[in-house]
């Protein structure tokens, strides 16, 4: 529980001085919406994440293994696991995504594209792109699944309600990336996360599952943007 809190906090913190940060050096007015802007926000959110987990563990005196599962003897069981689910779950969350951009086109709702995945698809250099490709596969899977299923979803489940714990987290999980028509996809992929979680106990698979689904996205949208695949 103090974990929770611990993290729910410090991110909090940050994120309020990432966008206090970013107001000053005048990088949050329209169409300023520029790479220092996104690695700002990603060194901010998604460090004080990995941070605030380790600052509470270490005074509680927990180490990584006892907190999320962490062992040597089952660590490539569950990366193996996590990299088949994420492949397994692929082509599952691409119907649903063309299903929602279906439906929302049929209502006449406009999308807008996730902020990450414009930032990387408008990218100009590949110095840029090189480093949003770090963070799609090695800093959002690692702290976010520390975030989501190691301290919300373990946390809330704890407490004595574990629907909401599954459900409250998968939803909020696909909330916080902005963009409605990957929505119901994510809210799915959370929930298989979870449940992986559930089977496995350690969260190497999640991330594992997270790194090669993020995986997939950047190479479509490379792909995508040279003109090698036709985008629906």
């Amino acid at each position: 529980m103090r974990l929770m809190f611990g993290v729910v906090i410090c991110f909090c913190s940050m994120w309020l001085v990432e966008g206090v940060a970013a107001h000053q050096l005048g990088l949050d007015g329209p169409g300023k919406t520029s790479f220092l802007l996104q690695l700002t926000q990603i060194l901010s959110v998604h460090g004080a994440i990995v941070l605030s987990t380790w600052y509470v563990l270490a005074s509680e005196g927990i180490s990584w293994s006892a907190a999320f599962g962490f062992a040597r003897e089952t660590n490539g069981r569950a990366i193996r696991m996590g990299i088949i689910a994420a492949l397994v779950f692929l082509p599952v969350g691409m119907v649903l995504q063309w299903a929602s951009g279906e439906v929302l086109s049929w209502l006449h709702i406009n999308l807008a594209e996730e902020q990450a995945v414009r930032s990387l698809r408008e990218a100009n250099s590949w110095l840029s792109r090189g480093l949003m490709t770090v963070f799609a596969v090695v800093i959002a899977p690692v702290a976010e699944e520390i975030l989501f299923r190691g301290v919300f979803y373990a946390a809330i489940k704890q407490m004595g309600y574990p629907r909401l714990a599954l459900w409250g987290t998968s939803l909020f999980f696909a909330l916080i990336h902005g963009d409605l028509g990957i929505f119901v996809p994510l809210t799915v992929l959370a929930v298989v996360l979870a449940k992986l979680y559930e089977r496995t106990d350690n969260l190497w698979a999640n991330i594992a599952a997270h790194a090669t689904f993020n995986i997939c996205g950047v190479v479509m949208v490379f792909l995508t943007e040279h003109g090698k695949v036709n985008p629906s």
